[in-house]
């Protein structure tokens, strides 16, 4: 895909004919897909504006598998084919034609390849529209905005155990980015059995709106704050796209990944029509023309007859309503709690919850139709907590920040130093409880935060109770300063760089850096892959400096 930022702008003076919706509104879209550091790209953007419906779509192939350098394309391509067959903003419908090609790619893959593991899978967003109004749809990681006012006022969902963390409580949003599990996905679109399509109720559209679509690789390197604030100095969207491109190259630390930026300005929607009239609204407009006295009467009559029977409607109406609300609220809850549970490991009360959830799904049939997919989506979240334990289980092996540190040995301390001790006429000072390891200069560490971990780990120090603690402790930080004056000569070679300035000073810098780093290869207390990345980088950034 070229590099260069493409911009569509809506024409009026089009020979197509000017019924269409398409041609009483200005839509405008610019979009931008590059590769990064990586040797392919594999996102994928693409849209249509036909007279009535149009459709914008990014995808952003989530890595691995037989074809993942084709995924993006072929999925991409196979939603744009299926909404020009089928041009529909209604949320049931997109969810449909959505889990159709997720069901399609994942028995091609299932006919190359027997183990899942191998499979390739992606994440998509999607805006469709009318003109008026618009429906959003999104799965796995790739995310979608809409700006009002230059703040955002929707956004989508990540299907990530990072994003978990956020619902439940334990990160903020803007963490998410920083954070490994980013790439643990809840959902699969290609690989598992059976999924959930993240689709919005519609949207109302107003003048000069502003929709952004974009991938891992944009927003990973992205604060909310970078987005409204560029959002208010462009006025128009290959400004916005090309400002947000500076911005995330700017803030990206480590290597830049494939990233794709699609922004679409709504300069002129078109008006949402008004609801059509109600009977006793019509009744009313037809005794206040009737001058007949007689006539007027019939018709005040039939209005009490219609209230009266309207009425005993309404309660019962209001009556189901309430069940229906009180069980769907209950799914609600079941459903955060049983999140929460997940993202706690406490695996067996989540599959209560959820067992429960299948419960009151089946109570809802006798008041309401309950799609099928909803109950097969429960089921495929019971099969998903047995996943979420093998990866989250995978992932703690590659967490080296306490591996140094030996937890049986913890525990062993912690016995020793709360076993009682005899009676003495003395008074007692209360026991101290002994916290098993559990820093926040972990946390730092691993979200790339090396200041901040290496004053909380010194902070931790002054508080240590056991020779191990303090030793564990000793070790990080050391380990921390070194890599911070390895990290400052980086930096400095950063700068020169972006600057222009004296190449050889730059190629020091990065030498020197190196040099530093490399002083951490044996260290204990740090993580072998966070080193490798290091120096991966760093030898990468002087080869294109030759």
């Amino acid at each position: 895909m070229e590099k260069e930022i493409r911009e569509h702008e809506n024409e009026n003076t089009t020979q197509v004919s000017l019924l269409g919706r398409k041609y009483q509104s200005v839509f405008v879209t610019s979009f931008m897909s590059e590769r990064g550091d990586k040797p392919t790209n594999n996102c994928y953007i693409s849209y249509i504006e036909l007279d009535n419906f149009g459709c914008w779509v990014v995808v952003d192939g989530n890595n691995g598998g037989i074809f993942q350098n084709k995924i993006a394309s072929y999925i991409g391509e196979t939603i744009v084919e299926n909404f020009i067959a089928n041009p529909t903003i209604a949320k049931r419908e997109i969810e449909k034609m959505l889990l159709s090609i997720h069901k399609k790619y994942r028995n091609m893959q299932s006919e190359e390849v027997n183990i899942e593991d191998d499979y390739s899978t992606c994440s998509i967003a999607m805006f469709v529209t009318d003109y008026a109004v618009a429906t959003f749809a999104s799965v796995g990681n790739a995310r979608y905005g809409v700006l009002r006012n230059h703040k955002l006022v929707k956004k989508s969902n990540d299907d990530t155990l990072a994003y978990l963390q956020y619902e439940a409580g334990n990160i903020l949003y803007d963490e998410i980015r920083f954070r490994k599990d980013k790439n643990i996905f809840t959902k699969r679109f290609g690989a598992d059995r059976s999924i959930k399509i993240n689709v919005s109720d519609i949207f109302v559209l107003r003048p000069n709106d502003r929709v952004l679509l974009y991938t891992q690789g944009a927003w990973e390197n992205l604060d909310e704050e970078d987005i409204e604030l560029i959002s208010e100095k462009a006025e128009r969207p290959g400004k916005f796209i090309g400002n947000l491109v500076n911005k995330m190259k700017r803030n990206c630390f480590l290597s830049l990944g494939n990233y794709t930026f699609c922004g679409i300005y709504i300069n002129r929607p078109l008006d949402v029509p008004a609801p059509p009239e109600s009977s006793i609204s019509k009744l009313k407009t037809q005794i206040s023309k009737n001058k007949n006295s007689l006539k007027k009467k019939i018709l005040v009559i039939l209005a009490l007859l219609i209230l009266i029977g309207g009425g005993v409607l309404a309660y019962q109406k209001i009556k189901l309503n309430n069940r229906i609300n009180s069980i769907e609220k209950e799914i609600a809850f079941n459903l955060e709690k049983g999140r929460v549970e997940v993202q706690e490991k406490d695996y067996s009360e989540a599959t209560t919850n959820y067992q429960k959830i299948k419960d009151l799904y089946t109570e809802l049939k006798a008041y309401k139709e309950v799609p099928d997919e909803k109950l097969k989506e429960i089921d495929s979240i019971l099969a998903e907590i047995q996943i979420l334990n093998r990866v989250q289980t995978l992932s703690k092996l590659r967490e080296d920040s306490l591996e140094s540190y030996k937890f049986n040995e913890a525990v062993k301390s912690y016995e020793e130093e709360n076993k009682p001790k005899p009676v003495t006429p003395k008074k007692q000072e209360p026991k101290k409880i002994a916290k098993l390891p559990a820093y926040k200069g972990d946390r730092e560490f691993r979200e790339f935060r090396y200041y901040d971990s290496l004053k909380s780990y010194e902070n931790a120090l002054k508080g240590a109770n056991t020779p191990e603690k303090k030793e564990y402790l000793k070790g990080k930080i050391a380990m921390n300063k070194q890599l911070l004056i390895a990290v400052e000569l980086e930096l400095k070679g950063d700068e020169y760089l972006e600057k222009r300035k004296d190449s050889k000073k730059v190629k020091k810098y990065y030498e020197d850096a190196l040099v530093e780093n490399k002083k951490l290869v044996n260290n204990n207390y740090m993580p072998k892959d966070r080193y490798n990345v290091i120096i991966n980088r760093l030898e990468n950034k002087l080869k294109k400096l030759k």
